[in-house]
């Protein structure tokens, strides 16, 4: 599968995921499904939405090693900034959909 076609899948995920984190029933089962330590990060689930953007993330740092120009460089550095926001974001909600406090040096 291309990586277009992998990147509007995962965005297809991330969306799903989105709708459910926030409602702590329909979450529930998400999280029971991630049980195992290995499916799991601070103690919240590694659910499709946060292995899609470590995903992302990747193709974005195999981005730059490509020759591109300084404002194309630019242009995925902020890109990166952005994701890492919205992870940021995303797992500061299953915190609190779950009930879990997390530490400030978490991430």
């Amino acid at each position: 599968m291309s990586t277009p076609e992998n990147t509007q899948r995962e965005q297809g995920e991330e969306r799903q995921q989105l709708e459910l984190v926030d409602d702590p029933h329909k979450y529930q089962a998400i999280d029971q499904g991630h049980g195992l330590p290995k499916n799991r990060k601070q103690g919240l689930p590694l659910d499709e939405a946060r292995q899609s953007f470590t995903s992302h993330r990747a193709r974005l740092v195999n981005y730059v090693k490509y020759r591109l120009e300084e404002t194309e460089k630019q242009f995925i550095h902020e890109r990166r900034k952005a994701l890492s926001i919205a992870e940021k974001d995303y797992i500061a909600r299953q915190a609190r959909t779950l009930g879990l406090e997390l530490s400030e040096q978490a991430g």
